[in-house]
Order: C-alpha cells, then sequence, then structure tokens
C-alpha cells in the first residue's frame, strides 16, 4: 500500500515538474477560488497572497517536496519524516 501511494504522489509530482505548471502556477492557485464556501476561499487566498512572492520558488518547492514524499514511500525510508511532511504539504495544498 506505501508503495502504491508513493507512485500515486509519483505521479502528481511528475505533473508538478511540467513547465506549464511551474509558469502557470499562480493561475492554478487562482482558479480554485471559483465557487468556494468562504472559508476555502480564504484559506486558498492566504495561500495566493504569500505564493505572490515569488510563484516560481514556490511551484519548484513543491515539485521537490512532492517528489521527495514518492521517493521515501516508494523506497521506505525516513518514514516517520516522510509522512509528516507528506501531510503538511497536503494539507497546505488542499
Amino acid at each position: 500500500m506505501r508503495i502504491i501511494l508513493g507512485l500515486d504522489w509519483f505521479g502528481d509530482a511528475w505533473f508538478k515538474w511540467q513547465p506549464d505548471f511551474i509558469h502557470n502556477f499562480e493561475t492554478y492557485l487562482n482558479g480554485s477560488l471559483d465557487d468556494q464556501p468562504d472559508w476555502v476561499a480564504s484559506w486558498i487566498k492566504f495561500w495566493v497572497d504569500i505564493v505572490n512572492v515569488n510563484p516560481y520558488i514556490f511551484a519548484y518547492f513543491i515539485a521537490i517536496g512532492e517528489t521527495a514524499v514518492a521517493l521515501g514511500l516508494i523506497l521506505g525510508v525516513f518514514s516517520n519524516l516522510t509522512n509528516i511532511f507528506g501531510f503538511l504539504l497536503a494539507f497546505s495544498m488542499a
């Protein structure tokens, strides 16, 4: 199950490394604001305001983080750190 979940994270990380995602990261975040409840929209708006500082750095950070979580799950190394970082990454980008 750990390896299957790691492959899922790896697939998502592959998408994050695509130039389209890197160059349009802010657009993806703003696009997710449509038709959201107020509390979800405020959470997304919070992240949009942070990402506006430098969208490229955050896009690469997300890509590197998801790749690290995927490799940690697939290889079974640093399990506790991988699980905590994966939870925080998934929660912040949910």
